[in-house]
């Protein structure tokens, strides 16, 4: 769906205040087109992941590392999975060639895959991707239902949420590369964020707990969560993390965990270029190309810092404000989970395009309180959307052979900041508007008046 038909879902001139949704016959056929639109997206939904399913490409790529690692667990060798992926399993060449990366507890996982031969497991694997996305929208689109200013109520919502993650390219990058863990990832926060609103946090911090174990780059988003969710959730994560921490070393032993700590504190400091890398803190290597460094520097380390001191600013911003408010409890957790995943993604050294995913957790939130969100604002989040909706990885490789070797440091800086872009809106979106975002937290959580007698309400339209 394009640009002009999601314009079209965001046009909300034609509402008049107070006269609740799809007023009158004029309404009825509004909410019958955005019906059709929410369900054809769905259709289209279904059909594109179908084919990605189907079409077998990138047996060599992610899946592999994810089927390799299996194999090493059901080899019983997982005393391996972070040593040279070239090295053979039980005596046969490994599927690929990529570094393992999750931590110990999450290896077994992957033993699953096993079962079946490289061809079938991609295929299987590839549609527990589309269940985890598919059930992990359905319980964003449920959880932020409530955020819904009265005209955007029903169908025009359901037509907007479904045309974003239609045009949401980060969903779609990980056919490509045969399967990936992101999507159980974006499930698992997506049923967190519910979790931790309702303050069942034995039970978010299981699921944030899981998600880390899964991609432990993900780890800043648990510890900004302990930082502002209060005492006792801190008191639990770190306790499910300890626990987490114990069993592992217990079952898997301290020499596995130790190589594990060596690949993840050795990967802090890697610079992976642009084209696999989203990070805001990516484009720093070219400023030091461009001023003429041979490697990393202080001063650029000290910039990349820097970055992250910011980072930290703005998605502290809006909870300063929720907490000076006096919002309830409820909203400022929940404020606090959204600012936490967008804090997470900040933070990151590496944000691969698939991790984009987890930023539709904002861009969903932002649909929700169109409404209320100022022009500029507007702007701003749809410059966001539309930089990460189009950040598809074979478009992406295409355009590095279109620009060819040799090319000038300035050019990288260009294409860097480009694909930086979404993820520098975010945080300049949440500390720009944060009393939007707040507003938004207080109308919805705050307490409801108790509904009028059915023989007292007005009907919304004549029948």
């Amino acid at each position: 769906m394009g640009s002009t038909a999601i314009g079209g879902l965001l046009d909300t001139t034609g509402d008049e205040a107070g006269r609740g949704p799809y007023p009158g016959v004029d309404g009825r056929r509004s909410e019958t087109r955005h019906r059709r639109i929410a369900i054809a997206g769905l259709v289209a939904l279904l059909i594109g992941s179908a084919v990605g399913v189907a079409v077998p490409a990138g047996s060599g790529w992610d899946f592999a590392n994810f089927f390799d690692t299996g194999r090493r667990v059901a080899a019983g060798e997982i005393d391996h999975i972070y040593g040279d992926p070239s090295t053979l399993i039980a005596g046969e060449a490994p599927q690929g060639n990529m570094r393992f990366w999750g931590a110990p507890l999450s290896a077994p996982l992957y033993a699953w895959l096993t079962a079946f031969d490289p061809g079938e497991a991609m295929v299987v694997f590839k549609i527990e991707n589309v269940l985890a996305l598919f059930a992990g929208l359905g319980i964003l689109f449920l959880h932020l239902r409530g955020f819904r200013a009265p005209p955007d109520a029903g169908w025009r919502y359901a037509a907007l949420f479904v045309a974003l993650a239609l045009a949401y390219q980060p969903f779609w990058t990980v056919f490509r590369v045969g399967g990936q863990t992101t999507p159980t990832v974006f499930l698992l926060l997506a049923i967190g964020w519910v979790a931790h609103t309702r303050r069942r946090f034995v039970a978010s911090s299981l699921l944030l707990t899981l998600a880390v174990l899964i991609k432990p780059g993900l780890l800043p988003i648990v510890a900004f969560l302990m930082f502002v969710s209060g005492l006792r959730f801190a008191g639990v994560a770190a306790l499910v993390g300890g626990v987490t921490a114990a069993v592992s070393v217990w079952w898997l032993g301290w020499p596995l965990h130790q190589q594990f700590l060596a690949r993840v504190l050795g990967g802090v400091g890697e610079a992976s270029p642009w084209m696999y890398n989203s990070a805001v803190t990516a484009p720093v290597q070219y400023l030091e190309a461009l001023a003429g460094a041979p490697g990393r520097t202080v001063w650029g380390g000290a910039i990349t810092w820097g970055i992250r001191v910011l980072a930290l600013a703005a998605c502290a911003a809006p909870l300063l404000l929720a907490r000076r408010r006096g919002l309830p409890e409820a909203a400022r957790l929940h404020l606090g989970f959204l600012a936490a995943v967008v804090f997470g993604l900040l933070a990151a050294p590496i944000v691969w395009e698939h991790y984009l995913a987890l930023l539709f957790l904002l861009f969903a939130f932002l649909a929700a309180i169109w409404r209320r969100i100022p022009a500029r604002g507007r702007v701003l989040a749809s410059l966001a959307f539309g930089l990460a909706a189009i950040q598809n990885l074979i478009a992406i490789l295409a355009l590095e052979r279109l620009l060819g070797p040799g090319r000038s440091p300035l050019v990288d800086l260009t294409a860097s900041l480009v694909k930086s872009a979404p993820l520098v809106l975010a945080g300049v979106l949440l500390w720009r508007y944060r009393e939007t975002i707040v507003e938004a937290h207080a109308g919805a959580f705050s307490p409801r008046p108790a509904a009028a007698p059915l023989t007292a309400r007005t009907p919304s339209h004549a029948v």
